[in-house]
């Protein structure tokens, strides 16, 4: 094989390497759930829109409230590496008057990093759970506030769901019901089970080892089946990589390779022409 031919073969499979890079990309775009289904923020971070919830997101901040409970969700971010400084700063944009409560804090790991969930006991005419996750120099916040009634939702460790919900209840302040009644609902294509107690009312679905549930004081919450996508609100908020100091590196090392090249191109050249010289010396 020639030097040029080996060239060409170089260059033949740098371009496919681009082309299929790219093919992959926009094959998993296109299987993806649509851009409009998404709240895009400016700071870079994206969260679910809830299917027939009020949108009522600015841009600077992702607000959807639950027509029925009037739950609201927010999601933010905060210029800070504190999460509970991040949490505090973005209650105090959203809910000042709650930004002062002390709340009961732990740390979870879902599919999407490490969260501190804070839970604030209201008494039993509101509720307020906050989620926050530190990436990369900023805070990104997730808070739930019930303002009518203490509805509220807790990701606790159970990989079974009665001792999940069990979990959820004391982690909540409410003593679990030994005989509560339970069956199992389906909510969109999910199993979840749904706990009756004379005091509480719960919803819940294990995830791997935790579980995710939605507790409320007294009976039956009407429209509390649209309740749980928050949790697949809160385990699908993604956000967009920062991927300019590779897009930089990418390019020197481009214009490194293209340099080369170059330089090659014309030390042959030069040895060429000496050749040719040598050449013609020989002919006279």
């Amino acid at each position: 094989m020639t030097q040029n031919t080996k060239r060409y073969a170089q260059f033949l499979i740098l371009i496919v390497t681009l082309v299929f890079a790219v093919s992959v990309v926009h094959a998993q775009e296109s299987a993806g759930i649509s851009r409009e289904a998404f709240y895009n923020s400016a700071d870079g971070f994206h969260v679910l829109i809830p299917p027939g919830w009020d949108n009522q997101s600015t841009g600077a901040y992702a607000h959807f409230i639950h027509p029925q409970t009037q739950v609201s969700v927010y999601a933010t971010a905060a210029a800070t590496t504190d999460v509970q400084a991040g949490i505090t700063e973005a209650l105090g944009t959203f809910q000042p008057d709650l930004a002062a409560e002390t709340p009961q804090i732990s740390e979870i790991m879902l599919s999407n990093g490490t969260w501190a969930q804070n839970i604030y006991a209201l008494g039993d005419s509101a509720s307020l759970t906050a989620y926050g996750q530190e990436y990369e120099g900023s805070t990104y916040v997730v808070i739930w506030h019930s303002p009518q009634r203490a509805i509220q939702p807790v990701i606790v460790p159970g990989a079974v769901v009665e001792d999940g919900i069990s979990a959820a209840l004391t982690a909540l302040g409410y003593t679990p019901d030994q005989g509560a009644a339970t069956e199992e609902v389906t909510i969109g294509e999910q199993i979840w089970t749904r706990s009756a107690g004379e005091d509480v009312t719960a919803l819940a679905r294990v995830r791997g080892e935790l579980t995710h549930a939605v507790v409320a004081s007294g009976g039956a919450v009407e429209g509390a089946d649209a309740l749980p996508v928050f949790f697949n609100l809160l385990t699908g908020f993604f956000l967009t990589p920062v991927t300019t100091p590779y897009l930089y590196l990418g390019l020197a090392v481009t214009t490194l390779i293209g340099l080369v090249f170059v330089g090659s191109l014309a030390l042959r050249a030069r040895s060429l022409r000496q050749d040719i010289k040598t050449l013609e010396a020989l002919e006279a």
